[in-house]
């Protein structure tokens, strides 16, 4: 009985490294198809728009078949919706990093986070378009979580480097909205211009941030020194 019970142990222990190939071999394939799908996905949407394409553009945009498409997502809206999670959540890590760059004076991360964002819009101009025209009727309020979010990011970058003027939370929020507010209106107009000035516009919103924070906390309260960028 131990040697059989010896031989079935060493037989689990062979196997179990085989399984374990197994499982992160699916495991690989899955996130592959995911992300096969949502390249496609991306392109659809920013050529085609919301609208007119399909879930067999999807597809076609990929080597897969459509049953593996709906082994992730159940129809356009909710492939749509990733896609979008996709693009705000990757160019709100770009924004932090610049953000978070604490080698350069707050003005010059200012610039350079408007400039971050504005060459994220530029270069995925019709992708931005469709998720702006469509982003606001997708079930979930995804939208608003996205904006808010972002929002709430922008708020927890800036304390840091405001927390001597001793702004309130209430201000802090203000400031931070109008930010994006800014960001994403101006990026509308340079998305609408052949030629783009990313650089020049990048440097007049800093500008008005700064000054507008400048003048918000009023003469009782300074804006600390080099945040100003010049």
């Amino acid at each position: 009985m131990d040697k059989l019970d010896a031989t079935v142990t060493l037989m689990r222990q062979a196997q179990q490294p085989e399984a374990g190939e197994a499982r992160g071999k699916r495991e690989r394939t899955k996130a592959r198809n995911r992300t096969v799908i949502l390249t496609a996905a991306r392109e659809v949407f920013a050529t085609l728009g919301f609208e007119a394409a399909t879930v067999r553009d999807v597809i076609r945009g990929t080597d897969l078949a459509v049953g593996t498409f709906y082994q992730y997502f159940r129809d356009k809206e909710e492939v749509f919706a990733a896609v979008a999670e996709q693009a705000t959540t990757d160019v709100r890590a770009r924004l932090r990093l610049v953000r978070r760059n604490r080698d350069q004076p707050f003005g010059a991360r200012m610039v350079a986070a408007y400039r971050a964002f504005f060459e994220f819009v530029v270069e995925e101009r019709m992708l931005f378009e469709v998720l702006d025209r469509n982003l606001a009727s997708i079930p979930g309020d995804l939208y608003r979580a996205s904006v808010a979010m972002a929002t709430r990011e922008l708020r927890d970058d800036l304390m840091p480097d405001l927390a001597s003027i001793e702004l309130t939370g209430e201000e802090l929020n203000c400031a931070a909205a109008a930010i994006v507010g800014i960001a994403t209106g101006v990026a509308k107009m340079l998305i609408e211009q052949d030629e783009p000035d990313v650089e020049a516009a990048a440097e007049l919103c800093a500008k008005l941030t700064m000054g507008g924070l400048a003048e918000a906390v009023g003469l009782d309260r300074e804006i600390p020194p080099g945040s100003t960028g010049r």
